[in-house]
């Protein structure tokens, strides 16, 4: 229980007043931890209606709203965080700026942040990409989607303990389960079996919007209101194949230096004398810090297993054959 100083001070702060209340404040002393109470402040009306008050930057020049804008719509383990690099890399040498939103939060952030951003790079849904304003060059990487959630869970059980509780508790939910079950296990959770990152996570954060901003958190079963893949998931693939189809530029993991390259020609940036491959999953962690992964042996994949990874995978499948099948740069050898 949080001290009633704790919520006084809180309430100072966040909303430039104190409780006037004895059960206000008896309510705000039930939430578990600091981070509980910050989220549920800055979520709340009263905070929203004081942002516009109290903010008195306005940029000195309007940026043009049909700037051209790059844009990485990054899949959970599917390459991305190389591929951000390269991204962040050029945007330093060129004096871009790079969007500060890594996650799939780019509701919560000013306008005017967005229209001073002129690459983005982060976990977004479809519907985010769409309220980024400029004319955007949307590009992507799609990955075999069994040997994708075997990659998730190799890098969700590699998340040393310190880590996990250095990290507000619901936002590493999925790690501490992680390290709880063995891989079977782990995707044989019910409530996980509908996890909009790993229930088809392709065809999901292609199609629509999730409803969380880090993908490696959990809030429960039935917690997540119903997207357009719970009420047709056929239509979610046709939506997603249809938005590959309007990208810049779209590559596959297992092609990666082809793919690195088809993408970059597209989006004329020349291609780097030097990538460093980063791939937490796959690597031996130094051992040393608070960031050391731990090396996780890949489980052996046994029939129960490829049945529950099938079962949860049947439409990203769908989505991934057919988009390699419309992909001409792989049989050019680019």
């Amino acid at each position: 229980m949080l001290k009633s100083q704790t919520v006084q001070l809180a309430f100072q702060l966040f909303l430039g007043r104190f409780v006037e209340k004895v059960e206000g404040l008896e309510n705000h002393q039930k939430f578990g931890d600091l981070d509980e109470l910050r989220a549920h402040m800055v979520s709340s009306a009263e905070f929203r209606n004081k942002i516009g008050n109290w903010t008195q930057y306005v940029p000195a020049q309007i940026p043009a709203l049909d700037r051209e804008v790059t844009v990485f719509q990054h899949i959970p383990k599917c390459g991305g965080t190389s591929f951000h690099n390269i991204l962040a890399d050029y945007a330093k040498e060129k004096g871009l700026k790079i969007c500060s939103e890594r996650h799939n939060g780019l509701l919560n952030w000013p306008m005017t942040h967005l229209l001073e951003s002129q690459i983005f790079s982060g976990h977004y849904d479809a519907s985010t990409i769409d309220l980024i304003p400029g004319q955007k060059k949307t590009v992507t990487f799609l990955r075999d989607p069994v040997e994708r959630l075997i990659s998730l869970y190799r890098f969700l059980r590699g998340h040393p303990e310190v880590t996990i509780r250095g990290i507000q508790p619901h936002n590493m939910e999925l790690a501490s389960l992680a390290r709880q079950f063995d891989m079977l296990d782990f995707f044989s959770l019910p409530e996980l079996q509908v996890h909009p990152s790993i229930d088809n996570g392709m065809v999901r954060q292609l199609s629509g919007h999730l409803p969380i901003k880090r993908w490696e958190a959990h809030f429960g079963e039935g917690s997540y209101p119903k997207a357009l893949f719970d009420q047709d998931p056929e239509q979610a693939v046709a939506v997603a194949l249809q938005r590959l189809s309007e990208m810049t530029a779209y590559g596959f993991v297992e092609d990666m230096h082809a793919s690195v390259t088809h993408i970059l020609d597209a989006l004329n940036i020349p291609y780097p004398e030097k990538i460093v491959h980063v791939n937490v999953s796959e690597n031996r962690g130094s051992g040393r810090g608070p960031k050391a992964f731990s090396y996780i042996i890949r489980d052996p994949m046994t029939d129960e297993l490829s049945k529950v990874l099938q079962k949860i995978t049947r439409y990203d499948q769908m989505l991934y054959s057919e988009a390699k099948s419309r992909c001409d740069f792989l049989t050019r050898g680019a």
